[in-house]
């Protein structure tokens, strides 16, 4: 039996207030909503214990009420409930009425529960309103213009990021890890994957010796599918090469260990059983613990910067620095080539900010985390790739196993081994590190329903995204068994950089614009100054890439990003200031990046540019269809979510005669 009393408080604060969102939201309270899924249990008993305690299976429903106000009318409201008795009901579909006293009215159905197990449900993958009938769906698509402006426009609150959106996982994240973890689980992010993966490319192929000088909710889709797609690259990348290691190990030809299917595609024809293998073990092992992850990640990579060490001291003794000569074979565009391809090596850092959740204290560790392993890994790296260029020429350097190679045409094939082993230890730390990333970012996306919200779930008793881990290394693995290394590490690099410049304009808006605050004029002159800085870019990389030679031009476009900067930094008044941390020398350093970035993509293939335009095409077909609608859905239901609190607080208050409801 529904009580009573909180049909009258729920009338009153509705007579009193005339709105019936106050109505909902006290209704939404998800303790009532337990009380109804077992009315066995006394009112305190249902009350006084929260809700996950009550339903530990979790899932996402929702239950629909039909109750009467005191003017006979009838209010919708939806009840989100976060968790429910597996063995007992199926709420999905009851559809349930009360009478002034609270009994149940004939016809419904919650006095004979469906039972079902923890299986998957539409729910999980689509719960939001639009997706609820066909018909709901056809309304959503006829409002897409409406909704898309509204979700190009959003901002999200602080609260929202920092709080309810954590909510949406359900469980918790294990706060573990320390700045001592965040450093190595840099360290072990990005070591391998530009050491031993493409450094033996990008130094024979396109730059030589000079490569150790290679130093709104839309957008935020575009850019967080794209991160998605990079980690993805990133991951099979590794695995393909942890293959090339282990057969050089046991002295093999690199695709003596992969299936060779000569009706496949060139570049898509070698398959790679053991890539695969290697990922599944890496998602159980980051599936299980963060902690656990990171104390193997840690002991891992410090064997494996001894062996770095071992690498430079004993490359040394056979450097020839006539293998100097000539420095740049390629000239500036091999060297701007090979700068494209190694931004794969720079993929990892990022991963370090999304381990947030689980760190003590983020806003000190997370940035000694980040500077600490950058330093460190770019010291390291320049090192080694000037070892490489003075153990061979660059035109004998091999492109898949370049160190351990280099050994062995040195004389120290004994050495090989040791590299390959370290090898080995250093891609399975980037593999660690990268599923770890992957699954976070996506649970991130998934808190938005951008994602099916079920991969944002958090498992209840290890703290982790199990879900997104399971996914993400699926995809992993299917991209790993088919995909050669220069088709993926092309990929990486256009994708990489699109992030980065998306990332350093997403910088620059959050500084200078805040709903609210910022005035028209300053978001007028804000738009039109980052039109200017993109374009300038643009041009200066279209000039490149066309092989323009005419100065004058490259002047102008120069010219045009110089100002459009300078005058952003004395138009526009800066709307946000960083409360703790912050990039410094805003809007110059960002504006950079943008420009750098850009300009480094006019060194890129335009085969890649056509996959990458197809991947974004997949991307904006997904979003258009439901992305949007899910994500508008969600952020509506946030916004009554957020309501919540202080509005059950005013329940409480009334019913214990803080606040007197109209008409007494």
């Amino acid at each position: 039996m529904f009580p009573s009393n909180y049909l009258s408080t729920s009338r009153a604060l509705y007579s009193s207030r005339g709105n019936d969102v106050f109505l909902e939201n006290i209704i939404m309270n998800q303790r009532k909503a337990h009380y109804l899924l077992d009315n066995s249990r006394s009112h305190e008993q249902v009350t006084q214990q929260p809700a996950r305690k009550l339903c530990p299976c979790l899932s996402l429903k929702h239950l629909r009420h039909d109750m009467s106000n005191t003017t006979g009318s009838i209010v919708d409201v939806d009840v989100e409930i976060n968790s429910f008795f597996a063995s007992e009901t199926d709420n999905r579909t009851g559809m349930v009425s009360f009478s002034e006293d609270g009994s149940n009215v004939q016809g419904s159905n919650i006095t004979n529960p469906k039972k079902r197990s923890c299986g998957l449900v539409k729910d999980d993958f689509l719960p939001e309103e639009s997706f609820q009938s066909w018909s709901n769906y056809g309304n959503a698509l006829l409002e897409t213009k409406a909704r898309l402006k509204d979700r190009v426009l959003a901002r999200s609150s602080d609260q929202l990021e920092l709080h309810d959106m954590r909510a949406r996982s359900q469980n918790e994240m294990k706060k573990t890890l320390n700045w001592f973890d965040l450093i190595w689980f840099g360290i072990g992010a990005v070591m391998g994957a530009g050491v031993f993966v493409l450094s033996g490319e990008a130094a024979r192929d396109f730059a030589g010796p000079a490569v150790l000088v290679e130093l709104g909710d839309f957008v935020a889709y575009i850019a967080a599918g794209n991160i998605l797609f990079e980690y993805v690259v990133a991951g099979a990348s590794v695995a393909r090469s942890w293959t090339s290691y282990f057969a050089t190990l046991c002295n093999h030809d690199p695709n003596d260990f992969r299936i060779n299917v000569t009706s496949l595609a060139d570049g898509y024809n070698h398959l790679d059983p053991i890539a695969v293998g290697v990922s599944i073990l890496i998602c159980v092992l980051a599936s299980m613990s963060v902690k656990g992850s990171s104390k193997f990640n840690s002991v891992t990579t410090i064997i494996y910067m001894t062996l770095m060490v071992f690498m430079i001291v004993a490359g040394a003794t056979k450097a020839n620095t006539a293998n100097f000569t000539p420095f740049a074979p390629f000239g500036i565009r091999g060297v701007l080539k090979a700068s494209s391809v190694l931004f794969f090596a720079y993929v990892g850092f990022d991963g370090v900010a999304t381990l947030g959740e689980e760190t003590k204290n983020p806003a000190r560790d997370i940035p000694i985390g980040l500077v600490g392993s950058m330093v460190t890994v770019i010291t390291i790296y320049s090192v080694l790739a000037t070892v490489l260029c003075l153990m061979q020429p660059f035109s004998q350097i091999d492109r898949d196993a370049p160190f351990t190679i280099a050994f062995q045409a040195a004389g120290m094939n004994w050495a090989k081994y040791i590299v390959a082993l370290g090898a080995l230890k250093g891609m399975t730390t980037v593999l660690l590190a990268n599923i770890i990333g992957q699954a976070r970012y996506f649970t991130h996306i998934a808190r938005t329903h951008l994602a099916p919200p079920i991969l944002a779930v958090i498992h209840k008793n290890r703290g982790t995204p199990m879900n997104a881990t399971i996914i993400m290394t699926a995809a992993n693995c299917l991209v790993a068994f088919f995909t050669n290394l220069d088709i993926l590490a092309n990929l990486l690099s256009i994708s990489t950089l699109f992030i980065f410049s998306l990332v350093a304009i997403g910088l620059l808006v959050r500084r200078y614009y805040a709903t609210g605050e910022t005035s028209v004029q300053d978001r007028n002159k804000l738009i039109l100054l980052l039109c200017l800085i993109i374009s300038s870019a643009i041009g200066l990389s279209l000039l490149w890439s066309l092989d323009v030679n005419f100065w004058v031009w490259y002047a102008i476009m120069g010219g045009v990003w110089f100002l459009a900067t300078l005058g952003l930094e004395l138009m526009v008044k800066q709307a946000r200031k960083p409360k703790l941390w912050g990039v410094p020398l805003v809007p110059w350093l960002p504006s950079a990046s943008v420009g750098i970035n850009v300009f480094i993509m006019g060194s890129i293939d335009g085969a890649s540019f056509l996959r990458f335009l197809g991947w974004s095409g997949l991307l904006l077909v997904y979003y258009l269809f439901i992305g949007l609608h899910a994500s508008y859905d969600a952020s509506k239901d946030g916004m009554k979510a957020g309501v919540t609190s202080g509005v059950s607080a005013t329940s409480e208050a009334m019913e214990q005669g803080e606040i007197t409801p109209a008409g007494k």
